[in-house]
Protein backbone atom coordinates (compact mmCIF):
# COMPACT_ATOMS: atom_id res chain seq x y z
CA UNK A 1 0.00 0.00 0.00
CA UNK A 2 1.40 3.59 -1.12
CA UNK A 3 0.51 6.89 -0.20
CA UNK A 4 2.00 9.29 -2.66
CA UNK A 5 2.14 13.35 -0.82
CA UNK A 6 2.55 16.06 -2.96
CA UNK A 7 1.39 19.50 -2.23
CA UNK A 8 -0.10 18.49 1.24
CA UNK A 9 1.63 17.66 4.93
CA UNK A 10 1.98 15.12 7.23
CA UNK A 11 -0.16 16.98 9.45
CA UNK A 12 -3.08 16.04 7.56
CA UNK A 13 -1.98 12.65 6.91
CA UNK A 14 -4.60 9.94 7.77
CA UNK A 15 -4.30 6.13 7.02
CA UNK A 16 -7.93 4.87 7.39
CA UNK A 17 -7.29 0.86 5.89
CA UNK A 18 -9.41 -2.69 6.52
CA UNK A 19 -6.93 -4.59 6.19
CA UNK A 20 -3.08 -3.49 7.43
CA UNK A 21 -0.46 -3.68 5.59
CA UNK A 22 2.97 -2.22 5.60
CA UNK A 23 2.84 1.40 4.35
CA UNK A 24 5.19 3.81 2.08
CA UNK A 25 4.62 7.76 2.27
CA UNK A 26 6.06 8.74 -0.38
CA UNK A 27 6.60 12.74 -0.19
CA UNK A 28 7.43 14.87 -3.08
CA UNK A 29 10.63 16.76 -3.70
CA UNK A 30 10.09 20.43 -2.25
CA UNK A 31 9.94 22.39 0.80
CA UNK A 32 7.71 21.93 3.79
CA UNK A 33 7.36 24.59 5.67
CA UNK A 34 6.96 24.80 9.42
CA UNK A 35 5.57 21.53 10.02
CA UNK A 36 5.13 19.80 12.59
CA UNK A 37 3.19 16.41 13.38
CA UNK A 38 2.62 14.13 16.65
CA UNK A 39 1.69 10.73 15.42
CA UNK A 40 0.06 7.76 17.20
CA UNK A 41 -1.06 5.37 14.75
CA UNK A 42 1.71 2.49 14.20
CA UNK A 43 1.13 -1.46 13.68
CA UNK A 44 3.63 -3.90 15.53
CA UNK A 45 3.76 -6.24 12.48
CA UNK A 46 3.62 -3.95 9.52
CA UNK A 47 6.00 -0.95 8.36
CA UNK A 48 4.86 2.62 8.32
CA UNK A 49 7.56 4.52 5.75
CA UNK A 50 8.44 8.28 5.19
CA UNK A 51 10.56 8.64 2.02
CA UNK A 52 11.68 10.56 -1.15
CA UNK A 53 9.32 10.00 -3.67
CA UNK A 54 11.87 8.33 -6.64
CA UNK A 55 14.56 6.09 -5.34
CA UNK A 56 17.49 8.49 -7.15
CA UNK A 57 15.25 11.58 -6.81
CA UNK A 58 16.12 14.51 -3.96
CA UNK A 59 15.65 14.56 -0.33
CA UNK A 60 12.04 16.35 0.13
CA UNK A 61 13.12 19.19 2.86
CA UNK A 62 10.99 20.01 5.87
CA UNK A 63 11.77 23.51 7.07
CA UNK A 64 10.63 25.16 10.58
CA UNK A 65 10.72 28.25 9.50
CA UNK A 66 7.88 29.96 8.05
CA UNK A 67 9.50 31.55 4.82
CA UNK A 68 12.11 30.28 2.63
CA UNK A 69 14.07 33.45 2.93
CA UNK A 70 14.17 34.49 6.62
CA UNK A 71 14.70 38.03 7.36
CA UNK A 72 13.94 38.30 11.12
CA UNK A 73 14.43 34.80 12.67
CA UNK A 74 12.59 35.82 15.89
CA UNK A 75 9.57 36.06 14.19
CA UNK A 76 9.98 33.74 11.35
CA UNK A 77 11.27 30.80 12.64
CA UNK A 78 9.06 29.57 15.95
CA UNK A 79 11.16 26.47 16.45
CA UNK A 80 9.79 22.91 17.77
CA UNK A 81 9.90 19.36 16.46
CA UNK A 82 8.82 18.05 12.93
CA UNK A 83 8.05 14.60 14.04
CA UNK A 84 7.33 12.90 17.52
CA UNK A 85 6.04 9.73 18.48
CA UNK A 86 3.96 9.36 21.32
CA UNK A 87 3.09 5.71 21.92
CA UNK A 88 3.87 3.56 25.20
CA UNK A 89 2.34 0.16 24.42
CA UNK A 90 5.61 -2.19 25.30
CA UNK A 91 5.02 -2.98 21.16
CA UNK A 92 7.16 -2.49 18.30
CA UNK A 93 5.67 0.17 16.66
CA UNK A 94 8.11 0.38 12.98
CA UNK A 95 8.38 3.66 12.01
CA UNK A 96 10.76 4.11 9.24
CA UNK A 97 12.35 7.71 8.14
CA UNK A 98 14.43 7.50 4.54
CA UNK A 99 16.35 9.92 2.66
CA UNK A 100 14.39 12.97 4.09
CA UNK A 101 16.23 16.62 4.96
CA UNK A 102 15.21 18.28 7.88
CA UNK A 103 16.44 21.73 9.56
CA UNK A 104 15.79 24.76 11.15
CA UNK A 105 14.05 23.13 13.91
CA UNK A 106 14.63 22.74 17.91
CA UNK A 107 14.52 18.94 17.42
CA UNK A 108 14.15 16.73 14.53
CA UNK A 109 12.37 13.42 15.56
CA UNK A 110 11.44 12.29 19.01
CA UNK A 111 10.38 9.07 19.56
CA UNK A 112 8.59 8.94 23.17
CA UNK A 113 7.00 6.21 25.11
CA UNK A 114 6.87 6.05 29.40
CA UNK A 115 9.87 7.13 30.97
CA UNK A 116 8.50 5.83 34.24
CA UNK A 117 7.64 2.48 32.80
CA UNK A 118 9.95 0.59 31.01
CA UNK A 119 7.36 -2.14 29.77
CA UNK A 120 5.22 0.86 28.10
CA UNK A 121 8.16 1.16 25.73
CA UNK A 122 8.28 1.23 21.85
CA UNK A 123 10.50 0.55 19.14
CA UNK A 124 11.90 -1.00 15.97
CA UNK A 125 11.90 2.42 14.29
CA UNK A 126 15.16 3.01 11.67
CA UNK A 127 15.85 6.17 10.58
CA UNK A 128 18.36 6.05 7.05
CA UNK A 129 20.01 8.09 5.22
CA UNK A 130 18.46 11.19 6.34
CA UNK A 131 19.78 14.58 6.46
CA UNK A 132 19.40 17.05 9.81
CA UNK A 133 21.29 20.38 9.47
CA UNK A 134 20.97 23.46 11.99
CA UNK A 135 18.90 21.60 14.57
CA UNK A 136 18.60 23.51 18.23
CA UNK A 137 18.75 27.34 18.35
CA UNK A 138 21.22 27.93 15.80
CA UNK A 139 19.29 29.10 13.61
CA UNK A 140 16.44 31.30 16.08
CA UNK A 141 19.01 32.16 19.32
CA UNK A 142 15.77 33.71 21.28
CA UNK A 143 14.46 30.44 21.19
CA UNK A 144 15.35 28.51 24.73
CA UNK A 145 18.02 26.21 24.00
CA UNK A 146 16.95 22.32 22.79
CA UNK A 147 18.66 18.96 24.38
CA UNK A 148 18.52 16.37 20.27
CA UNK A 149 18.12 16.01 17.05
CA UNK A 150 17.01 12.60 17.51
CA UNK A 151 15.53 12.01 20.87
CA UNK A 152 15.06 8.02 21.79
CA UNK A 153 12.55 7.61 25.32
CA UNK A 154 11.95 4.39 26.52
CA UNK A 155 12.64 3.34 22.68
CA UNK A 156 14.31 0.12 22.06
CA UNK A 157 15.97 -1.81 18.85
CA UNK A 158 16.14 1.24 16.84
CA UNK A 159 18.82 1.93 14.20
CA UNK A 160 20.09 5.33 13.09
CA UNK A 161 22.04 4.78 10.10
CA UNK A 162 24.04 6.82 7.07
CA UNK A 163 22.42 10.07 8.21
CA UNK A 164 24.05 13.27 8.43
CA UNK A 165 24.21 15.45 11.32
CA UNK A 166 25.16 18.71 10.48
CA UNK A 167 25.67 21.68 12.63
CA UNK A 168 23.55 20.70 15.42
CA UNK A 169 24.32 23.96 17.92
CA UNK A 170 22.79 25.81 20.54
CA UNK A 171 24.29 29.17 20.98
CA UNK A 172 23.22 29.55 24.40
CA UNK A 173 23.80 26.29 26.23
CA UNK A 174 25.65 24.10 23.78
CA UNK A 175 26.36 21.49 25.63
CA UNK A 176 22.99 20.60 26.54
CA UNK A 177 22.18 19.75 23.19
CA UNK A 178 23.54 15.99 21.72
CA UNK A 179 22.71 15.17 18.18
CA UNK A 180 21.32 11.66 19.28
CA UNK A 181 20.04 11.39 22.79
CA UNK A 182 19.50 7.79 24.21
CA UNK A 183 17.62 7.77 27.20
CA UNK A 184 15.55 6.52 30.06
CA UNK A 185 15.50 2.78 29.33
CA UNK A 186 16.62 2.61 26.05
CA UNK A 187 18.27 -0.24 24.84
CA UNK A 188 19.64 -1.91 22.20
CA UNK A 189 20.40 0.64 19.84
CA UNK A 190 22.24 0.65 16.99
CA UNK A 191 23.65 3.92 15.28
CA UNK A 192 26.18 3.05 12.31
CA UNK A 193 27.86 4.64 9.94
CA UNK A 194 26.59 8.53 10.42
CA UNK A 195 28.46 11.57 9.88
CA UNK A 196 28.58 14.17 12.63
CA UNK A 197 29.78 17.86 11.60
CA UNK A 198 30.04 20.91 13.97
CA UNK A 199 27.64 19.53 16.84
CA UNK A 200 28.01 21.80 19.83
CA UNK A 201 27.25 19.07 22.86
CA UNK A 202 28.76 15.85 22.53
CA UNK A 203 26.75 14.10 19.74
CA UNK A 204 26.28 10.65 21.53
CA UNK A 205 24.62 11.08 25.37
CA UNK A 206 23.31 7.72 26.88
CA UNK A 207 21.17 8.22 30.02
CA UNK A 208 19.10 6.27 32.54
CA UNK A 209 19.64 2.83 32.38
CA UNK A 210 19.94 2.67 28.93
CA UNK A 211 22.07 -0.55 27.82
CA UNK A 212 23.26 -2.47 25.04
CA UNK A 213 23.39 0.11 22.69
CA UNK A 214 25.95 -0.25 19.87
CA UNK A 215 27.73 3.27 18.25
CA UNK A 216 30.14 1.47 15.44
CA UNK A 217 31.72 2.92 12.66
CA UNK A 218 30.39 6.71 12.88
CA UNK A 219 32.67 10.35 11.54
CA UNK A 220 32.87 12.67 14.05
CA UNK A 221 34.51 16.08 13.06
CA UNK A 222 34.48 19.25 14.83
CA UNK A 223 32.24 17.80 17.52
CA UNK A 224 31.70 17.60 21.43
CA UNK A 225 32.02 19.52 24.89
CA UNK A 226 33.49 16.71 26.44
CA UNK A 227 33.87 14.01 23.95
CA UNK A 228 32.47 12.24 21.18
CA UNK A 229 30.19 9.71 23.20
CA UNK A 230 29.11 10.27 27.10
CA UNK A 231 26.69 8.68 29.68
CA UNK A 232 24.93 10.55 32.06
CA UNK A 233 22.15 9.94 34.45
CA UNK A 234 20.35 12.68 36.94
CA UNK A 235 21.48 11.11 40.69
CA UNK A 236 18.78 11.88 43.41
CA UNK A 237 21.43 11.09 46.09
CA UNK A 238 23.29 14.56 45.18
CA UNK A 239 21.04 16.49 43.29
CA UNK A 240 17.66 18.33 43.64
CA UNK A 241 16.75 19.29 40.35
CA UNK A 242 16.02 15.50 38.78
CA UNK A 243 12.40 15.86 36.76
CA UNK A 244 12.10 11.87 36.79
CA UNK A 245 10.13 10.84 40.03
CA UNK A 246 12.07 7.86 40.12
CA UNK A 247 15.66 7.69 40.40
CA UNK A 248 17.39 6.98 37.69
CA UNK A 249 20.63 4.77 37.20
CA UNK A 250 23.89 4.30 35.10
CA UNK A 251 23.43 2.22 31.43
CA UNK A 252 25.69 -0.71 31.22
CA UNK A 253 26.83 -3.16 28.30
CA UNK A 254 27.22 0.08 25.21
CA UNK A 255 29.77 -0.18 23.01
CA UNK A 256 31.95 2.19 21.13
CA UNK A 257 34.12 0.79 18.26
CA UNK A 258 35.85 1.63 15.46
CA UNK A 259 34.92 5.19 14.94
CA UNK A 260 36.80 7.92 13.28
CA UNK A 261 37.17 11.17 16.19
Amino acid sequence: FMIRVAQSTLARLTYNAVRRVDVEIRIAPGVYLAQQVTWTFTMPEHTITFRRRDDEGERPVFDGCLVADVTDPATECPGGTWFQLRHSAGEETNLHFWYVQVQRYQTAISLNANRNDEAASNGSNRIYGCYFYRIGNVFNPALSPSTAAVRLVNSDDNEIANTHFVEIVNTSSAGLLHAIYVAHMSDRNQILRNRFLRNSGDPIRVRDYSNDNVVNDNRFIQTGIEAAYTTWYCDHDVRDDCTKPAPECPSWGNQFRNNSL
